[in-house]
């Protein structure tokens, strides 16, 4: 599928989920819609798992866009790790060597959660590596006023996220492995998604000053994602009391727009560099 093609499929999503969540509300569907909505992420972030590695490809070793590609491989592989994962748990198809046992079970809901902020991690890390490599060519890239601002509008989201703190340890599908624990995973989840949208929003600045636009097209993408990730826990701990099933729609939709912004940049990505023999 094309970058276009997917672009129009994204945006009439934004208006096919809510209303299908809203028909399921009235025909007590409403879990079932927040689970297609999940299963179609993960089908879509599979095929970003796939792109990602193509990419990759195209970088012979040694070349500093190998390394950035690298960590952006390494970031969806222990993601859709995370996912599948969160998939046994939604559908019930936990092995029973882990769900028989008490410690297991425990490390297999709260610890292996945190392999989402070990790819975060490794995106951060990409993002940085991007940076030095654009910096490295000496030319006199810089962050406007305005890129600024964009800053300081994201980073909202981690206020507002101290702000629900309390709501932030609620969960509403597994039931268990909630608390403290799962309170500073969100709020470290939304800590580094804000890192990763500003970092985005520089590389992006830089794509713009070397004449890139359809480079920049990839970064906007790349914002929107980071931006739309993290947003989602907020939009959750905002729920979460008054109306659970909405909160995990929400949240899941948030995740969605996430994932398909993700796509397109790297359709846009593959757009680019299609006339591009790979290497390595």
């Amino acid at each position: 599928m094309s970058a276009q093609r997917a672009k129009v499929v994204f945006l009439f999503s934004l208006l096919a989920w809510p209303a299908a969540f809203a028909a399921g509300v009235a025909a007590d569907l409403a879990v079932e819609m927040t689970r297609a909505c999940f299963v179609l992420t993960l089908l879509v972030e599979a095929i970003a798992l796939v792109l990602v590695f193509g990419e990759r490809r195209r970088f012979a070793p040694g070349e500093p866009g190998r390394r950035v590609w690298t960590l952006f491989a390494g970031f969806a592989v222990l993601r859709m790790l995370a996912q599948l994962r969160l998939l046994t748990l939604y559908f019930g198809w936990v092995p029973e060597f882990v769900a028989g046992n008490h410690g297991v079970y425990l490390f297999y809901i709260a610890g292996l959660r945190f392999l989402y902020t070990a790819s975060d991690l490794l995106f951060a890390a990409a993002l940085v590596i991007s940076i030095r490599n654009v910096k490295s060519t000496g030319l006199p890239f810089a962050t406007g006023t305005r890129d600024y601002g964009w800053m300081a509008l994201i980073c909202i989201i981690p206020a507002g996220a101290l702000i629900l703190h309390h709501t932030m340890a609620v969960d509403t599908v597994i039931g268990t492995g909630a608390g403290l624990p799962l309170m500073v995973f969100r709020l470290v989840a939304v800590t580094l998604g804000t890192i990763i949208a500003c970092l985005c929003i520089v590389v992006r600045r830089y794509a713009v000053q070397m004449g890139g636009g359809a480079l920049a097209g990839v970064w906007s993408m790349l914002v929107l994602a980071g931006i739309s990730h993290t947003a989602s826990f907020v939009v959750f701990a905002s729920l979460a009391v008054p109306w659970p099933g909405g909160a995990d729609f929400f949240e899941q939709l948030f995740l969605w727009i996430f994932a398909c912004a993700w796509l397109l940049a790297l359709l846009r990505q593959r757009t680019m560099t299609a006339g591009v023999p790979g290497e390595g």
